[in-house]
């Protein structure tokens, strides 16, 4: 606070520096990359600041305010501020998750077999995998529903048949999502529950799935609006124990950062059957909402508003299918191929390389997989005899299909020789040189 007091005060000029004492520190928005991947953390730096990020581990800098994260696992990083001035701190922290790759391992063939060309030669070199998977699962849970009872262990089973029918809605995670390797732009197809009991004589009619993205990270009552529909309403048979499939008509494509909610309901509008049984496991969560009826309407139990029956902090074991996408190829580094992108590439570097192939797929982290091309390189020993010189002298090493040129230099008065390769005279290597007014002396040049 400025106070200015006196009569004689008739005007003031300062200037003043307002200097903010409190430390702030700002340690990002938590988000996901792929194994191999780094991403930005931090903001902008503030002079009067001081950070420490801890863990070090994948940062390119430990004291900066946005250092670049490359972790190889999912990590929460903790920011501390410091005022140089006040010495008062603060702490943010962030939290980066390492998005596992789903697709199929990726290997290079090779033509030749052994990778090896000589000079002027070349390398074929063929990309396979990549692929990406027909499903993903989530969840190993062990417990079973009850087949044939009115209290909570009915649930959670989507697809029960002891009441004439029934609304399941569970929540499904980003993080859930990333672990089973999925990335934005994932195309789910189908879903599929594990049934240790299934009727197969029993159809569930009217049986509609629908799903849409959420901020919700846990459940208290059922939502009815921002649906879509994947699953048209339709009778659906169970194929028998074990994970029974339900095929989408739509596929849905997530966006990568928001949760996910999926709705299963039916209706048969009697009083239901027995039998059917589900796999299920914890939560940490309330992820499971439940509601069974007898002689409902299918439109009436779909659009169903009320309370849950039964609200639960687990959910069934799952299988999210993958609609198929194509895989694409590039590699690296670039010298010596014809081309960088597709299945076969041609390799002919000017030296032994390492080629590395990316398989990228939407939806999901890329694989690579590498190959070496060899350049054989051989070497030759060169000398000569005491009265004259070769050049290069000593070892040299030559790749395979190149040539090497020496150079043999007689001392004054006399002359080659011999040229000797792998200790066999070789006339046709011999250029004869007569000096001028000497007598001719031998010189031996030895070459292996």
């Amino acid at each position: 606070m400025i106070t200015l007091a006196g009569s004689n005060v008739s005007s003031f000029n300062k200037q003043f520096t307002i200097v903010k004492n409190a430390a702030y520190a700002i340690a990002g928005t938590s988000t996901s990359i792929c194994a191999g991947s780094s991403v930005t953390i931090g903001g902008t730096n503030d002079p009067l600041l001081t950070y420490a990020w801890s863990p070090s581990t994948g940062l390119s800098s430990a004291i900066v305010s946005n250092p670049t994260a490359s972790p190889t696992v999912t990590t929460t990083y903790t920011l501390t501020a410091t005022h140089t001035i006040s010495g008062s701190t603060a702490t943010s922290t962030v939290t980066i998750t390492v998005v596992p790759s789903n697709i199929t391992n990726v290997s290079i063939a090779s033509t030749p077999s052994n990778s090896e060309f000589c000079t002027g030669g070349s390398v074929s070199l063929v990309a396979s995998g990549g692929a990406i998977p027909a499903y993903v699962e989530l969840g190993t849970g062990t417990l079973v529903t009850a087949g044939n009872v009115t209290g909570s262990t009915l649930g959670p089973n989507p697809l029960q048949n002891f009441y004439g029918g029934s609304k399941q809605m569970m929540l499904f995670t980003v993080a859930e999502l990333n672990s089973l390797g999925l990335t934005t732009g994932a195309v789910i197809s189908g879903f599929a529950v594990n049934m240790p009991n299934a009727s197969t004589a029993y159809v569930l009619q009217n049986l509609i799935v629908k799903m849409q993205n959420t901020t919700l990270n846990t459940l208290s009552t059922f939502v009815n609006t921002g649906w879509t529909t994947v699953r048209n309403s339709a009778n659906y048979t169970l194929t028998g124990v074990g994970w029974n499939t339900i095929t989408f008509n739509t596929n849905y494509t997530w966006d990568g950062v928001s949760n996910i909610l999926v709705d299963i309901s039916f209706s048969n509008n009697n009083t239901g059957s027995s039998g059917n049984t589900a796999r299920y496991g914890a939560t940490t969560n309330v992820s499971t909402l439940f509601y069974r009826v007898d002689n409902a309407t299918a439109t009436a139990v779909e659009n169903y508003s009320g309370s849950p029956t039964y609200s639960y902090n687990s959910r069934n074991n799952v299988r999210f299918s993958l609609a198929t996408s194509s895989t694409t190829y590039s590699w690296t580094p670039s010298s010596g191929l014809n081309q960088t992108t597709g299945t076969t590439v041609v390799a002919s570097p000017s030296a032994t390389t390492t080629y590395t192939v990316t398989a990228s797929v939407t939806g999901s982290c890329p694989k690579t997989g590498t190959k070496t091309v060899t350049l054989p390189s051989y070497s030759i020993t060169a000398s000569a005899g005491a009265n004259g010189s070769i050049s290069p002298n000593g070892t040299t090493a030559v790749n395979c299909g190149a040539n090497q040129s020496y150079t043999i230099t007689p001392n004054a008065c006399y002359q080659i020789a011999t040229v000797l390769i792998d200790g066999v005279n070789n006339p046709t290597a011999v250029v004869w040189l007569t000096p001028l007014a000497c007598n001719h002396y031998p010189l031996g040049a030895h070459l292996h």
